[in-house]
């Protein structure tokens, strides 16, 4: 079959089914529109489902400022022992975090190749073969 035939025999076949097709997109319930339970919350405040919605805020601010001030205080933890550490020390510590970032990366990229073969699919790095 020549490809002219292949798009007027794809045509003729799928003309009928749009009005199909769009009935039943038309008789479809809508869904309903998600409600909003305010911020999200860590356990156990998540599952207490009679909270107000001023207290997951209020939770949720208290939340945010621990995790600030802890943040905080490992900037100055770490600053503190840099300052006790000498140039030596120091170069070996920047050595040792980048070989765990690269062993890091290499188990990710492991794992993905993992996912991959148990899940096939396209490959998002992979370029589609050319179409004539």
């Amino acid at each position: 079959m020549c490809r002219v035939e292949r798009i007027v025999f794809a045509v003729l076949f799928t003309l009928p089914a749009i009005p199909i097709i769009a009935a039943e997109s038309a008789t479809r319930p809508a869904t309903a529109p998600s409600v909003s339970k305010g911020p999200r919350l860590t356990q156990p405040w998540s599952k207490l489902a009679s909270l107000t919605e001023a207290q997951r805020e209020q939770i949720a601010r208290i939340h945010r400022k621990a995790l600030e001030e802890e943040k905080a205080a490992r900037q100055r933890e770490t600053a503190a022992i840099l300052e006790l550490l000498s140039d030596g020390q120091k170069l070996e510590l920047r050595q040792l975090q980048e070989k765990e970032t690269v062993e890091r990366k290499l188990k990710e990229a492991e794992r993905r190749a993992k996912q991959r073969e148990v899940q096939p699919g396209p490959d998002p790095n992979e370029k589609a073969p050319a179409t004539k």
